[in-house]
């Protein structure tokens, strides 16, 4: 079991009934005839070794009495019991030939264990101990075992003990300040500072970075986070550019809109535009505004401005780009076009996207919307 799991243990179910007694065997849905055709004595309370049963999964050492009710009940020991049906004569030879085969085993055991070679004792013991898988529907508990631990479950430790497996596991802070323990995944351990973007806090941020936090929803006022589980993130805030990571509530120094600064200078992750290598960019398309040159339907051309605005600008809500010192490559068309499909398509000619589209292709006599406001 994985230090910090809980494995839930299976526990036997009760006395399976419905079997019936035929001739000396046993009929039922979990007692077959093959399985009892050695070893039944043929009376109703007739006691049957547990290895005779493999599929019941339990310890050979067990034992099973077949009561009158034909109901199964496990037995902690191998009873001297008789056969109520038979002469209590042949009963008592029937317990006394049991306690002597039992004896039996236990003499032929003690022979054994004294004719071992001492070295093949020492090489037995000092073998690990791997424990044997129960079979599903057996109802015995997961024994454990010595082997070293190949997987650690690092969600379920304690901040305190996630040291004990900084091979796999790492310590990390969320925004409120509280500690946990992670899974380490492909994040090297000798690691002494956090790069741009790194999360959790596991080491310090690399010098000219910042560790922030904070969400901007989609109602525009600040929160210091969007869920509890969120964890503070190493920023290049302070150099005068708002990166696609960074938002006017955890940098406000590069990218929130003051007197000083009316216009902000955004750059995404690609800042060359985006590979061609996406579904929403065909290869052809170099710039942002071939995206209504090449493609036809207007959910297309959306997804193609959105995609060259995401990766250039870092940006795709139209109200920040307006904001934006620069929005090479696009144009001012591109955004008002972008805005435009941004709306609810809807149908009929009073949809929002329709009045809209219509609205700009009479501002700027542009015959290339009409494929858009077409069915």
């Amino acid at each position: 079991m994985r230090p910090g799991a809980s494995t839930p243990q299976r526990s036997a179910g009760p006395p399976r009934k419905g079997m019936a007694s035929t001739e000396g065997r046993v009929v039922g849905k979990a007692l077959t005839e093959p399985n009892l055709a050695a070893g039944f004595t043929g009376c109703g309370s007739s006691i049957v070794v547990a290895s005779l049963w493999p599929e019941v999964g339990l310890p050979s050492s067990s034992a099973f009495r077949l009561n009158a009710g034909m109901s199964v009940h496990r037995k902690a020991l191998l009873p001297l019991a008789t056969c109520a049906a038979l002469p209590w004569k042949h009963g008592l030879r029937v317990s006394l030939l049991l306690v002597l085969t039992l004896l039996g085993m236990q003499v032929a055991c003690s022979r054994r264990s004294e004719s071992t070679p001492p070295e093949e004792v020492a090489s037995n013991a000092a073998a690990p101990v791997v424990a044997a898988a129960p079979a599903p529907d057996s109802g015995m508990p997961v024994k454990a075992s010595t082997e070293p631990y190949a997987d650690v479950w690092c969600d379920g430790l304690s901040p305190e003990r996630c040291g004990d497996f900084a091979d796999s596991c790492i310590r990390l802070t969320y925004c409120d300040g509280q500690r946990f323990c992670a899974s380490r995944h492909n994040r090297p351990s000798d690691r002494v500072c956090g790069s741009e973007g790194t999360r959790g806090l596991a080491e310090p941020c690399c010098e000219g970075l910042v560790a922030r936090c904070g969400a901007l929803p989609s109602e525009g006022t600040c929160e210091p986070q969007a869920k509890s589980t969120d964890v503070p993130m190493c920023l290049r805030c302070g150099d005068g550019v708002c990166d696609a990571r960074e938002q006017r509530c955890n940098c406000p120094e590069d990218c929130e809109v003051t007197r000083s600064r009316p216009r902000i200078r955004y750059q995404g992750a690609r800042p060359e535009g985006p590979s061609g290598n996406t579904s929403d960019v065909p290869a052809s398309i170099k710039r942002p505004g071939q995206c209504l040159e090449v493609l036809g339907a207007a959910d297309s051309v959306r997804l193609c401005l959105w995609r060259w605005a995401h990766d250039v600008l870092g940006r795709t809500d139209v109200k920040e780009l307006r904001q934006a010192a620069s929005i090479a490559p696009f144009t001012a068309f591109d955004l008002d076009l972008l805005g435009c499909l941004y709306e609810p398509a809807g149908r009929g000619r009073q949809s929002p996207r329709k009045q809209c589209l219509e609205t700009l292709m009479l501002r700027t006599k542009d015959a290339r919307l009409q494929k858009l406001l077409s069915p």
